[in-house]
């Protein structure tokens, strides 16, 4: 059988229509994943319904499409040309159909053609074979070779190679059924390492493919810089100053007075309770240490109350100071409030009104400008990401490379 012309459409890597023309000798050449094996999948998919490996319930369907089409042009063993188109839906079954020359078959009828299935996907695709067990490629060369007599196999096939590959048999090892084997853990292990790659490679793609937005530019810097030197104009205004230096004055003292006053009022609640206590004992109504609450002996007494006394004579000295300094501090309070509110005049009203406008808007263009600051970063680190991305993709697809070479050779 010569296959003369093979088409597909939304099969595999190929959403649109794919075709080409082959020949006795076609090279198919291009960058790995651009979807050289499409044509042998094609091939062994409209003649066999199945992938590489033969699974038929395998689906090569385009991964954005619903149904395949494929066509295939080739001349059977007897000169005959044929026509054979296979459509797949990936959903119904029932819209899945094959056509012989116009007309509609089954997969039985087209046995014929390839005669046995293993051998054609040997043929077709010689991984096949290497894929297999070694019991199962015995098995197969049973009986794809079993007119060769077994007993002079090695003799006949020798005699019929050139001087170059009878040299290259000098390596063979002679156990060959136990490098079969090795050759095949070596194969899957390859083939394991491959996919791994591609998975990652998929992954870095899809990071490179990311659409970097464009960077932005803070425009209002002029108009920052213009209102930063206003404030800072104001802010060494002597006016401005001085009435933000009397205000804290003024604060400070009504701060002060306030504590006297908490602490005046603390101290006068402690003496009267403590009078009552000592006026209690000293009486003799109540016989208990105010600080202790232990009973006090009679000869403890007098120094107790003597003690109490004192502490109420010390609350009392106290609170005076306490009054005075707060007489004090209100008399200078009225004087500072006096001379803080002489800076109130309609300028310094003015002046007050602009600062805090000026201020908000800076911090106004300050966030915005941060905003933009921080956009641009992430930005920065999204280029940095998709430059290593396809770095990584490159060092991946050069490394499968390598090892698909060091396989074949």
């Amino acid at each position: 059988m010569i296959v003369n012309y093979v088409k597909t459409v939304g099969f595999r890597k190929f959403k649109k229509t794919f075709e080409t023309e082959l020949y006795d000798i076609t090279n198919i050449t291009g960058k790995n994943r651009a979807g050289k094996s499409n044509v042998l999948y094609a091939i062994i998919n409209i003649m066999l319904g199945t992938n590489l490996s033969g699974d038929e319930k395998a689906c090569l369907i385009n991964k954005k499409c619903d149904a395949s089409y494929g066509e295939l042009h080739f001349t059977d063993n007897n000169g005959v040309k044929h026509i054979l188109i296979r459509g797949k839906d990936r959903y119904d079954n029932n819209k899945n159909f094959i056509n012989l020359d116009g007309k509609a078959v089954t997969q039985k009828d087209l046995v014929s053609f390839y005669n046995d299935k293993k051998l054609f996907l040997s043929i077709i695709n010689p991984l096949y074979f290497l894929t297999k067990k070694p019991a199962e490629q015995k098995e197969m060369v049973d009986k794809y070779l079993s007119d060769i007599c077994p007993n002079n196999l090695m003799e006949i096939v020798y005699n019929h190679l050139s001087n170059e590959e009878k040299n290259l048999l000098e390596g063979v090892p002679k156990d060959v059924p136990t490098y079969i084997t090795e050759l095949n853990v070596d194969i899957k292990r390859t083939e394991n390492n491959i996919s791994i790659l591609d998975g990652k490679i998929e992954y870095a793609q899809k990071i490179a493919e990311e659409k970097l937005q464009k960077y932005k530019e803070f425009e209002k810097e002029e108009e920052l810089s213009l209102a930063r030197q206003e404030l800072s104009f104001f802010s060494t205004n002597q006016d401005i100053v001085d009435k933000v230096k009397q205000k804290q004055v003024v604060e400070n003292l009504e701060r002060d007075i306030l504590s006297k006053e908490t602490e005046s009022k603390e101290l006068l609640n402690s003496m009267e309770i403590g009078k009552k206590k000592y006026l209690e004992i000293k009486s003799g109504e109540s016989s208990t240490c105010p600080i202790c609450e232990q009973h006090i002996q009679d000869e403890s007494k007098q120094k107790t109350i003597a003690n109490m006394r004192k502490e109420l004579v010390s609350y009392y000295d106290r609170k005076n100071l306490l009054e005075t300094q707060i007489k004090d501090l209100k008399l200078n309070l009225s004087m500072e409030r006096c001379k803080y509110h002489s800076f109130e005049g309609n300028a310094s009203i003015e002046k007050s009104k602009r600062i805090a406008i000026i201020e908000e808007n800076i911090k106004q263009l300050e966030n915005e400008k941060l905003e933009i600051e921080r956009y641009n970063n992430e930005i920065a680190i999204k280029e940095k990401n998709i430059k290593n991305a396809i770095r990584y993709k490159n060092f991946k697809i050069f490394k499968i490379f390598i090892i698909k070479n060091h396989f074949l050779f």
